[in-house]
């Protein structure tokens, strides 16, 4: 999509919004009904300031002078060339910051500068704060968390680098030991027992934690003792090289296995914040969490699978971004097989790359799968006729709302209005390709209010977590379009998806496991049909007082689980 149609489709989106509000349709609160008339000209204004200003410094830095540009490439071509023939490393090291120039001042230079640093109130530095905010909950993130007197766990944030200005940004985890023989050297801990290594007891409510004392909190929850505005950000450090080269799997330990964790559509490495202190107890395991490329923290390169008009070729070049960036991202760490674990979207690409490279997946874990069914036709159609019950996560109590109770799929003779607007409305931007990103980034500051509004369905979340994961998921949403374009390419409204999974998971060629929450909206019984096509062990599970985001919503039985599973692949190589 060219610059100029995004354009044209992003003014008609507000243009959309304006009419609707001054006609009346769209409800406007007193103070904004007063001025709203007077937007599109301030809106004029603003822009013309900003493209002149643009423009002029444009003008003043411009030069073209092509013999001089290629006369210094061939000067860098052969200064890198006469640096290899002296033995010295060219490539870039596997973990580095990949960030943009920072500042205010220096964003309004860039492309939609003004408009992300203003209009929409974030920046790459904003979304670091937000995401370090979520993980120093983390125990093994506080400064005065308290580890066993051999051992501590090694934890770090940072951005793994393919080249080309892509990166994917990766947390990595993993529990070391101290040596007696040496005094700085470190190898890996051989951890608890199994008992002492199970997930931690996690109240189910907020009466529960506030019972714990501070200590029992740092260690049961692994979060930070210390209340949220007392927090040193600083606490949560980046990769560096010297743990690069630690963690990187370049040496052949065959003692440890490998954990990747990829989260679902939306969302990031901070989404698994309450699952990481539990997992990281797992006997030889490290554990790596990644943003896929173009999602959360990760580089956003340019990509619009949409362009191409072959629903085949479409499909082929969605998968291609994902799978084959995953596989360089293997590469650059140097793993030479994981146990591969996908959330939703997450768990679709996962498996894809299992399919493509079976020889580097131990085991592959699909929790809440999108992809794996036949589309059904009859819910396709009520959703197209907005007639069809949008399901809630459990509440705090772990029960279903009422009308889930009642089946999330049951028709209704006559769906109420307001439902059937906001389906009909859903399904008209999907068609259109319009990505539930763009919609939070065309209500600006508003739209970190839609957020918080999706969050503030996790009614079992304390209010400053919820308003913390809000703030991170906000930030990751609203930042450039990328990868986020691969949900209209792969499936149609409703996720059903135009290759569905189920015809092709019988290549699969290790233990596969799936986990879907007893309230999920993810059909269970596609998971089923898939265990049936498969020739390798399979094992299915039904997470109670759960819906989609199990790993949130009963983080104690989905680490269980996990750990399990963990340690079955731990035991093949006894």
């Amino acid at each position: 999509m060219t610059k100029a149609t995004e354009t044209a489709r992003f003014l008609g989106i507000i243009l959309a919004i304006w009419s609707l509000g001054q006609i009346g349709l769209l409800p406007l609160p007193d103070f904004l009904s007063e001025v709203w008339s007077t937007l599109p000209f301030v809106g004029l204004v603003g822009l013309g300031a900003y493209a002149f200003c643009n423009i002029g410094y444009n003008l003043l830095t411009f030069r073209e002078c092509p013999e001089a540009y290629h006369e210094l490439m061939q000067q860098i071509r052969e200064a890198k060339e006469e640096l290899r023939s002296k033995d010295v490393d060219m490539e870039i090291p596997a973990f580095v910051s990949q960030k943009p120039a920072s500042g205010f001042f220096s964003s309004l230079l860039q492309p939609w500068g003004l408009i992300r640093s203003v209009y929409l109130q974030t920046s790459y530095e904003k979304a670091e704060k937000a995401e370090r905010k979520i993980l120093s909950r983390l125990q093994f993130f506080s400064k005065d968390s308290e580890t066993d007197k051999d051992s501590e766990i090694v934890a770090r944030v940072g951005d793994v680098h393919l080249g080309e200005d892509r990166y994917i940004h990766t947390l990595y985890i993993e529990r070391i030991k101290r040596t007696s023989d040496s005094g700085s050297s470190i190898s890996i801990r051989q951890s608890e027992s199994s008992e002492s290594a199970s997930n931690p007891i996690i109240p189910d409510t907020e009466e529960g934690v506030a019972s714990l004392s501070p200590k029992q909190n740092a260690s049961r929850l692994g979060y930070h003792k210390s209340p949220q505005s007392r927090l040193d950000l600083s606490a949560v450090p980046r990769i560096d090289r010297s743990i690069t080269n630690e963690a990187s799997g370049e040496t052949d330990d065959s003692k440890m296995h490998n954990l990747v964790i990829a989260h679902g559509f939306g969302c990031g490495v901070g989404n698994f914040y309450r699952n990481y202190n539990s997992l990281s107890k797992a006997d030889g395991w490290r554990i790596f969490s990644i943003d896929w490329l173009g999602m959360g923290r990760s580089s956003r390169p340019h990509f619009y699978p949409l362009d191409e008009k072959d629903q085949e070729k479409r499909i082929e070049k969605t998968e291609d971004f994902f799978v084959d960036s995953l596989e360089e991202w293997r590469k650059k760490m140097g793993l030479k097989k994981m146990t591969l674990l996908g959330h939703s979207l997450g768990a679709y690409f996962c498996a894809v790359y299992s399919l493509r490279y079976p020889e580097r997946v131990e085991k592959l874990i699909l929790v809440s799968p999108a992809g794996i069914p036949e589309p059904d036709k009859e819910k396709m159609e009520r959703i197209r006729q907005g007639n069809i019950n949008i399901p809630n996560p459990p509440g705090k109590d772990g029960e279903a709302h009422t009308e889930q109770k009642k089946g999330t799929d049951s028709a209704e003779k006559t769906a109420p209005l307001s439902r059937r607007l906001f389906i009909n409305t859903f399904v008209y931007l999907w068609d259109r390709n319009c990505s539930p990103q763009s919609i939070v980034r065309t209500f600006g500051p508003l739209g970190s209010k839609i957020v918080g509004k999706y969050v503030s369905r996790f009614s079992w979340l304390n209010s400053e977590d919820q308003a913390d994961l809000a703030e991170y998921m906000y930030h990751i949403t609203v930042m450039k379009g990328s990868g986020e374009y691969a949900l209209n390419s792969l499936f149609m409204p409703g996720v059903f998806p135009y290759k569905p999974l189920i015809d092709r998971v019988k290549g699969l060629k290790m233990p596969t496991i799936f986990m879907y929450g007893t309230h999920d909206w993810m059909d269970y019984k596609g998971g089923q049909e898939a265990c049936k096509k498969m020739s390798v062990p399979t094992k299915l599970f039904q997470v109670p007082n759960a819906g989609h985001n199990i790993h949130l919503e009963n983080p104690k039985e989905f680490d269980s689980i996990i750990i399990n599973e963990l340690n079955e692949v731990k035991s093949w190589t006894k």
